[in-house]
């Protein structure tokens, strides 16, 4: 029979960052690059659980709808995921 860990969503405890920044395309690209390679990189070297979640639209219009008017906020979720990975990796351990 396979062991089924899930991860909790309750953030108590826990401390995360969350980061939003708005630039021309041709800066945000680089900076996106620069923070994934950063971010696998500390994941890799200390075993600390990291969650990026990139939202992007190509319209005022598909932006709000991202931002909780059609699909929910995604934003939210991955926020959200982020939280379930540090408690799962809790459990693990």
């Amino acid at each position: 029979m396979i062991k089924v860990i899930e991860g909790e969503l309750s953030a108590k405890g826990i401390r995360f960052a969350i980061v939003a920044s708005r630039f021309n395309r041709f800066i945000s690209e680089r900076l996106l690059e620069g923070a994934i390679d950063c971010i696998a990189k500390i994941a890799y070297e200390t075993g600390t659980p990291t969650s990026f979640g990139i939202i992007t639209a190509d319209s005022t219009d598909q932006a709000m709808d991202r931002a909780g008017l059609k699909s929910g906020n995604k934003g939210w979720d991955a926020a959200l995921s982020a939280i379930e990975m540090v408690n799962l990796l809790k459990k693990i351990k």
